[in-house]
């Protein structure tokens, strides 16, 4: 819904010839849909950032958590979105692309303000 909702957005703005929308999928064990042999995911922990096994936050993904550490390499949620602007930036694969805006409802905008915050690539 959430995506649609943003679709709605773009389209009521008319720049839907030129907006792109993407909606990353944050998955858990267990998730309908988790291939644990393709995608990357996050162990539960509470909403308040202090997993009980783990120090605070080290594997939520809303305070930049690193994802399970039953994968081989276990990466943040910051190292994530730092990739996906990294590739949205790069002009050889986007040459028209003049901006970018990061944004996120509910937990996706606790991160993206956390993001907003840490990261050394966001302006």
């Amino acid at each position: 819904a959430i995506v649609n909702n943003q679709g709605q957005g773009a389209e009521n703005a008319l720049q839907l010839e030129n907006t792109i929308v993407i909606a990353p999928q944050v998955w858990f064990p267990g998730d309908d849909g988790l291939d644990e042999n393709v995608h990357i995911w996050w162990d539960v922990s509470g909403d308040d950032g202090f997993d009980t096994d783990d120090l605070p936050g080290e594997r939520d993904w809303k305070w930049g958590g690193n994802s399970s550490a039953e994968l081989p390499a276990s990466i943040s949620t910051f190292s994530v979105l730092d990739e996906m602007l990294d590739t949205l930036s790069n002009k050889t694969l986007y040459p028209n692309l003049e901006s970018v805006v990061m944004a996120g409802h509910s937990a996706g905008g606790q991160i993206m303000q956390r993001f907003a915050l840490f990261s050394t690539r966001a302006k």
